[in-house]
C-alpha cells in the first residue's frame, strides 16, 4: 500500500514538472536565460553558482555547484556533483555523480556510484555499481558486477565480470576476466582471457592467452600460442616453445616440446623385472607416467616428473622422480608404493633412440598384510616395519618421437 502511494505521489509529481516546464517554455521565448526555481522543478542558466535541491534539476549550459533531486541533468560541463535516483551529464564530469543511474555523454575526471553507470568518454577515476559502462579508455578502476571498457585500462577492474576491448596496463579480479588486446600485470579469476600479448600473471580455473606468454600462467587449464615463462596445471597446451618450461600432469607443446616412449625400462628392484613409460612436456621439465610389472602378476602404476640436462651433443644427465602404486585391487591405505630417485647418464644414440641407465634411490611403504608388496633391492635398510631404504640400479631405452 505504502510502495503504491509513493508510485502515485512521484508519478503526479513528474507530469507536474513536465506541465509546468511546458508552460514557461511557451511563454519564454529564450528559456535558456531563465532561472526556475519551483523546489520541485528547478531550471538554470549557463553559470549558475547556488545548489539546485528539488525533483527534477536542469542546468541548461555548465555548472559548478550540485544538485539533488530525483532528476539531475546538466546540459554542459559538470563540475561538482549529482546526488539522486538519475544523473545526466551531457558533457565533461569534474566530480561525482551517485544515483541509481549514472550517465555521462563525455568523459570524467572523478566518480560514480550506482547500480548503473555509463561513461561515452573516458574515465579518469572510479566507478562503483552493479553495472559499469566505459566507452573508451580507463585511467582507474572500476568495481561492480559486471564491468565494461571498450578501450583500454590503466588500472584495475574489481568485479564478476570484467571485460576490456582493448589493452590492460594492471589488473583485473573476477569470476570472468576478459581482455580483447595485450595484458602487462595480472588476471586472477576462474576464467582468464587475453586475446593478444600477455606480461605477467594469469591464476585461474582456466588460463588463456591468444598470443605470447611472458611471464606464468597458474591453473586448471592453461593455454598459449607462445610460451616465455612458466605454466603450473593439470593440463597445459603452448603452440610454441621459446624459452620457458610447462609443469603439470598433463602439459602438451606442439613445437619445440618432448614426447618420448620408453619401450623398455628394467629394475634390479626384487619383484619389478621391467615396465614401459611415456615422457611428455619439455626437456628440461616433462611428466613421466609408468606402467611396470609385479612378479605377482599385478600392475604398478607410476607418475612423476624428469628433467634431461646436456652435456654435450650426445650425451645427458638425466634425472628423475617417480611416485608408483601397486596393487591397486585393494584400498588406497592398504596397497604397497614407492617414491623413487634416479640419477641417470644417458647417450643419444641417433635422431630416434636415447639409452640411459644409473643408480636408483627409493623408499618403499607397504599395506597392513602385504608383506610380499615391500620392495627391496641390490641395497636394503629397514626403516620400520612397514617401510624400507633401497639403492639399486635402472636402464631405459627410449623412443624419441618429438622433432
Amino acid at each position: 500500500m505504502l510502495r503504491k502511494t509513493i508510485t502515485k505521489t512521484i508519478t503526479a509529481g513528474l507530469l507536474l514538472t513536465g506541465m509546468v516546464c511546458q508552460g514557461v517554455n511557451a511563454q519564454t521565448p529564450d528559456h535558456k536565460d531563465t532561472t526556475i526555481y519551483l523546489g520541485f522543478f528547478n531550471r538554470v542558466p549557463d553559470n549558475f553558482n547556488y545548489p539546485m535541491i528539488g525533483l527534477a534539476n536542469v542546468a541548461e549550459e555548465n555548472y559548478s555547484r550540485f544538485q539533488i533531486g530525483l532528476l539531475n541533468m546538466t546540459k554542459g560541463m559538470l563540475n561538482g556533483a549529482q546526488v539522486g535516483v538519475s544523473n545526466l551529464v551531457f558533457g565533461d564530469l569534474e566530480g561525482a555523480q551517485i544515483g541509481t543511474l549514472n550517465y555521462a555523454e563525455k568523459s570524467v575526471r572523478g566518480a560514480q556510484f550506482g547500480a548503473y553507470n555509463l561513461i561515452s568518454e573516458k574515465l579518469d577515476g572510479a566507478a562503483f555499481g552493479a553495472l559499469n559502462v566505459c566507452n573508451d579508455s580507463i585511467n582507474g578502476a572500476q568495481f561492480g558486477s559486471v564491468n565494461i571498457c571498450l578501450g583500454s585500462i590503466d588500472g584495475a577492474q574489481f568485479g564478476a565480470v570484467n571485460i576490456s576491448a582493448g589493452d590492460v596496463d594492471g589488473a583485473q579480479f573476477g569470476a570472468a576476466n576478459i581482455s580483447g588486446g595485450d595484458v602487462d600485470g595480472a588476471q586472477f579469476g576462474a576464467v582468464n582471457i587475453s586475446g593478444g600479448d600477455f606480461y605477467g600473471l594469469q591464476m585461474g580455473s582456466v588460463n588463456i592467452t591468444g598470443d605470447k606468454i611472458d611471464g606464468a600462467q597458474m591453473g586448471v587449464v592453461n593455454i598459449n600460442r607462445k610460451l616465455d615463462g612458466f605454466q603450473l596445471g593439470v593440463f597445459n597446451y603452448t603452440d610454441s616453445l621459446e624459452n620457458g618450461v610447462p609443469m603439470g600432469l598433463v602439459s602438451i607443446v606442439r613445437k619445440g616440446g618432448y614426447f618420448a616412449i620408453d619401450l623398455a625400462e628394467v629394475y634390479t628392484a626384487k619383484g619389478y623385472p621391467g615396465g614401459l613409460a611415456i615422457r611428455l612436456g619439455v626437456k628440461p621439465l616433462y611428466t613421466k607416467y609408468v606402467l611396470a610389472y609385479h612378479e605377482k602378476n599385478l600392475l604398478s602404476f607410476g607418475l612423476g616428473f624428469g628433467s634431461l640436462i646436456p652435456i654435450n651433443n650426445r650425451i645427458f644427465f638425466n634425472p628423475e622422480m617417480v611416485y608408483h602404486h601397486t596393487d591397486y585391487k585393494e584400498s588406497f591405505r592398504n596397497s604397497s608404493r614407492h617414491t623413487s630417485l634416479s640419477t641417470s647418464l644417458g647417450v643419444n644414440l641417433n635422431r630416434w633412440f636415447q639409452v640411459s641407465a644409473g643408480p636408483v634411490i627409493s623408499v618403499s611403504y607397504k599395506g597392513a598384510g602385504n608383506d610380499d608388496f615391500l620392495l627391496s633391492d641390490i641395497y636394503t635398510r629397514k626403516l620400520n616395519d612397514n617401510s624400507n631404504l633401497n639403492v639399486g640400479l635402472k636402464a631405459s631405452l627410449t623412443l624419441v618421437l618429438s622433432k
